[in-house]
């Protein structure tokens, strides 16, 4: 990762730590995912996969951050734009705003390498903004229990193959997160989907995705 996706990353952390002068939650977490992973370049190869997933959530009164890591064994692009075995490895950082009452605007910067060793983006990299709207408690019917969560950002990547030295254009993407957990337990559970690219290269990843959220320190 480089030093200015990295200092973009600390900033969404720094952002919300100032979110408020009053009491702030540190929520750290851990999870797996599995799901499918396709990719489209000269052709279309799917992938079933599966990895971990660590993240940090900061959450002031108005304002909260959260940081965001995952790795997943897939197929990816290599030289002469064959498919090689490799590694699929995202960071993200978000900054919300809670607009009103159970509902927050986010925005953010992605950035998923690709290498064929673990945390390696020696083979591309896709990276871009983002922008997108967050529904943290939606209730099942009139239940107090059983708490939905929504979120749906819009993104624009470029993505750089680095094994063949291309950068193309831009592209807009999709990133659609349903969560469920019960009030007061710290397990969380979800369904992604994900889809970004460009002219040549579309990668799609659905997940069934499960964390758990530590207490706040």
């Amino acid at each position: 990762m480089s030093n200015k996706q990295t200092r973009l990353l600390a900033s969404a952390a720094l952002l919300a730590f100032s979110a408020s002068a009053s009491a702030l939650d540190f929520l750290p977490r851990m999870g797996v995912q599995f799901g499918s992973y396709g990719i489209e370049s000269g052709g279309y190869n799917t992938t079933v996969t599966g990895g971990p997933t660590l993240g940090l959530t900061v959450s002031g009164d108005a304002l909260f951050g959260d940081i965001n890591f995952e790795a997943l064994p897939v197929d990816v692009v290599g030289r002469n734009r064959s498919l090689v075995k490799g590694w699929r490895s995202e960071v993200s950082g978000t900054v919300g705003l809670r607009v009103y009452e159970g509902v927050a605007l986010i925005a953010g910067y992605r950035t998923s390498l690709y290498g064929e060793n673990f945390g390696s983006g020696l083979l591309g990299n896709n990276s871009g903004p983002f922008l997108g709207v967050n529904f943290p408690e939606l209730r099942l019917g009139s239940s107090t229990r059983d708490i939905l969560s929504l979120s749906v950002a819009i993104q624009r990547t470029t993505y750089t193959d680095k094994a063949n030295k291309v950068e193309e254009d831009g592209d807009t993407g999709v990133n659609i997160r349903i969560g469920y957990r019960r009030a007061g337990s710290p397990h969380s559970f979800g369904v992604r989907y994900q889809s970004f690219g460009s002219t040549s290269y579309q990668e799609y990843l659905t997940t069934l995705q499960y964390s758990y959220v530590f207490s706040s320190f």
